[in-house]
């Protein structure tokens, strides 16, 4: 049977991205058949080192220069509307896919185009990892013909048509690398910025909003912007069930971390009461049970924990399933037979 390899347009953003930038290309360059970037305002040899990489490789490729959402200090303030100018230039090529990157990507699996062949899909979730223990499903490739966008100022996301054939798809693997340019702000200094201008963010923006305050050590503010998503979502608004559960274990973890235990506990059993396979939880209730002595919970706790099977979801804690509650079902086991102190 004769399999027909599809043809892929990659695009990506840059700025200042000449120490990745080379490595990103000559990973991905083999899969794809087209390739478009979008400089935001690069200062640094970014763009000679691109069109010499790409120059020399032959394939059919644009550099796009695009100021049009930065602000006055030159910094870009929608990452959504710069993704949109490659993926509408792409549009314009005959290829069957489109596949969205980051300069500071790495392709881990080549072939990307024969793993796609193998199974057909409209939109592909691949496997996008962060580092040795930490990676999710990302949704970054997709048929070219269904003309569809991302959204979100930062974290952006693509619309996904859910009534087209959706796979995660494990045979493609992405490396993120997480890199600081130095003189430049971080990305958790960026993605505050940009969040703060919003005036009512949406829920999604929201979320990340209150981790980006998580990364930034400001947990005060964090919790109270996961306590604002749950109460929008409790009052009527509509939102993507494991973003809110992340909201209500986060919120817990950081209110256990500021002493607040009990609204910690409260939110914990709350989300559990919902859907009792997040683990992450339960240690949660397992740790506060150990701090106030109550060994009973604290095994309950782990076992309910060790009763989940893993499956990746958002930012998902492998150990959270495992060696997490095993290691403290062991403590609260010695904890039993410790003698009662004396005086």
């Amino acid at each position: 049977m004769v399999v027909n390899i599809p043809t892929i347009g990659l695009g990506m953003i840059v700025k200042n991205e000449a120490v990745d930038l080379p490595l990103c290309l000559q990973s991905f360059l083999p899969s794809v058949n087209v390739v478009v970037l979008v400089d935001t305002g690069s200062t640094d040899r970014t763009i000679e080192i691109a069109k010499t990489i790409l120059e020399a490789s032959k394939c059919r490729h644009e550099i796009v220069e695009c100021r049009d959402f930065n602000d006055e200090a030159g910094q870009l303030t929608d990452f959504s509307a710069a993704r949109n100018q490659y993926v509408s230039r792409l549009e314009k090529y005959d290829v069957d896919y489109l596949m969205s990157c980051d300069a500071d990507d790495t392709l881990v699996t080549p072939d990307v185009a024969s793993a796609l062949a193998k199974e057909p899909a409209d939109f592909y979730g691949i496997k996008y990892r962060m580092n040795d223990n930490m990676w999710f499903n990302s949704y970054k490739i997709w048929r070219r013909h269904l003309k569809v966008r991302y959204d979100g100022r930062v974290h952006e996301v693509l619309h996904i048509d859910w009534t087209k054939v959706v796979k995660d798809i494990q045979s493609v693997e992405f490396l993120h690398h997480w890199s600081v340019v130095e003189g430049q702000e971080n990305s958790t200094q960026r993605n505050l910025r940009i969040l703060r201008g919003e005036i009512y963010p949406p829920l999604r923006s929201l979320f990340y909003f209150a981790n980006e305050n998580v990364d930034a050590v400001n947990y005060v503010e964090a919790v109270k912007w996961y306590l604002e998503y749950i109460r929008r979502v409790k009052s009527g608004e509509d939102t993507w069930p494991v973003e809110l559960a992340h909201c209500y274990f986060r919120a817990a973890r950081w209110c256990q971390h500021l002493g607040d235990t009990d609204t910690a506990v409260m939110l914990s059993k709350e989300l559990l009461a919902k859907d009792p396979s997040w683990s992450e939880s339960w240690c949660e209730l397992a740790y506060i049970a150990r701090l106030r002595g109550d060994v009973k919970a604290m095994k309950e706790y782990c076992l309910k924990a060790l009763n989940n099977q893993f499956k990746p979801r958002l930012f998902s804690e492998h150990d959270k399933y495992t060696t997490t509650p095993a290691t403290m079902l062991q403590v609260a086991r010695l904890m039993e037979k410790e003698p009662p102190s004396v005086g």
